[in-house]
């Protein structure tokens, strides 16, 4: 097929620089996964469009305090090393119960492959991937450790504001792809969401005195918009295309101190023309810094966007230009000891929001940031290899104005608590 072209290309040149070989024993499949079930008790508000009265236009909300989710994956892998030293793998990952949209009542989905890919390479040589795989900075990002279900699980359990144009299961920006669906919140300071299960070509190093160079390339585009599941060259009219990301990281230990770091940039290019489905040209940065000693671990990490929406407001005559335009950042502390573990993290998300539009009397034109804000505080006992009990408290909020009514505020704030098995095989 047309979209594996670039990575199969990529493969066989890597395995053409280490020079022809039999492998000692052919792809053998071995299968391993992971399964999270979680039971919380949690209790939120809400405000602006989404307490109105219910049977009215936007629809009032009323949660309950109680909620169940669940996420399984199976993963499939085949490995096998050449005699000339070179490995190569496959892997293929297939989400079997996903977790939805929680707080948002989607519907959740069914089966369904999640990656797939193939790589190339040893120690000495670096190693390429292809296929439909994230991007190499997730892998390489160093952020702080959390013990618990992850500051990116918290919309499963807290409400996501519809009013608001940057969040919500409702609204539209540069990375959804739309201008009438997606969740466009980030819930993470790595480039996951600008090359996610994106058909795509990487390349790691060798490390070298503790450093590491990476790269990916996704010809068309963003995991998460129309155009990464196009097959051949996207329509650049329609999607974004081009996606690319470079990452350096540093790995290394002092005596008892062990030191991660890294920093990246990325971009993806857009289409100048406004038409349903149109995604602006972003550009990003991040960085990221992670250091243990004694079983205590601190970490904190930087990731920032910059799209190209506001280029667009002259042509948006009824529907003003919601620009992802913002930054997020994390911090925080955990300490592990035998089978006990600890953590406390705080994770800040904030976007710009609507820009302008012709239409002043329905949406404010002036700029206003849109805020997600977390804190977790969590526990793990290790009952087992691959059985870990959790539980995480946390309080989240997100802060923001609901553009559809003049001067409605639209915030959505709880507390909550979660805990269940994490298990791996």
């Amino acid at each position: 097929m047309n979209k594996y072209l670039l990575g199969t290309t990529a493969l066989v040149a890597a395995s053409l620089i280490a020079g022809a070989a039999s492998a000692a024993e052919p792809l053998k499949l071995g299968v391993s996964g992971h399964m999270k079930q979680w039971f919380g008790v949690v209790n939120q508000s809400t405000s602006g469009s989404d307490v109105v009265a219910s049977g009215a236009v936007g629809q009032g909300k009323d949660y309950a305090n109680t909620g169940l989710s669940s996420d399984t994956e199976v993963y499939f892998k085949g490995k096998t090393t050449l005699d000339n030293g070179l490995e190569v793998e496959a892997r293929i990952d297939v989400e079997i119960v996903d977790r939805g949209n929680g707080a948002n009542n989607a519907a959740p989905n069914n089966v369904q492959v999640d990656e797939e890919w193939a790589s190339i390479g040893s120690a000495k040589y670096g190693k390429v991937y292809a296929g439909v795989k994230e991007s190499i900075n997730a892998s390489m990002h160093n952020e702080p450790t959390d013990v618990g279900i992850g500051y990116s699980e918290i919309d499963q359990w807290l409400h996501e504001p519809t009013g608001m144009s940057t969040f919500g299961n409702t609204a539209a920006g540069a990375i959804a792809g739309t201008n009438t669906g997606g969740n466009n919140n980030w819930d993470a300071t790595s480039f996951q969401n600008l090359i996610d299960d994106s058909a795509s070509v990487s390349y790691i190093t060798p490390k070298f005195y503790g450093f590491q160079f990476g790269a990916s390339y996704a010809p068309n585009g963003m995991g998460n918009t129309g155009g990464a599941g196009t097959i051949g060259p996207a329509n650049r009219a329609y999607h974004q295309y081009d996606a690319w990301d470079a990452t350096l990281a540093y790995s290394g230990k002092f005596g008892g101190l062990e030191v991660g770091a890294d920093a990246g940039i990325g971009g993806a290019e857009g289409s100048n023309a406004y038409q349903s489905g149109v995604t602006a040209s972003v550009g990003v940065w991040n960085a990221g810094l992670k250091m243990t000693y004694a079983g205590f671990t601190l970490g904190g990490s930087y990731f920032a966007l910059n799209d190209n929406l506001d280029r667009l407001s002259n042509t948006r005559s009824a529907t003003p230009s919601q620009s992802l335009d913002g930054n997020a950042w994390n911090a925080g502390l955990s300490y592990a000891a035998g089978p006990w573990a600890t953590s406390f993290l705080y994770y800040h998300e904030q976007h710009k929001g609507i820009v302008n539009s012709a239409n002043a009397a329905t949406y404010r034109t002036n700029e206003n940031h849109e805020e997600f804000n977390a804190y977790l505080l969590s526990g793990k006992y290790t009952l087992g290899p691959g059985i870990d009990a959790k539980a995480t408290g946390f309080f989240g909020q997100y802060k923001g104005r609901n553009y559809a009514v003049a001067n409605t505020e639209n915030d959505a704030k709880g507390f909550g608590l979660v805990t269940g098995l994490d298990l791996t095989f």
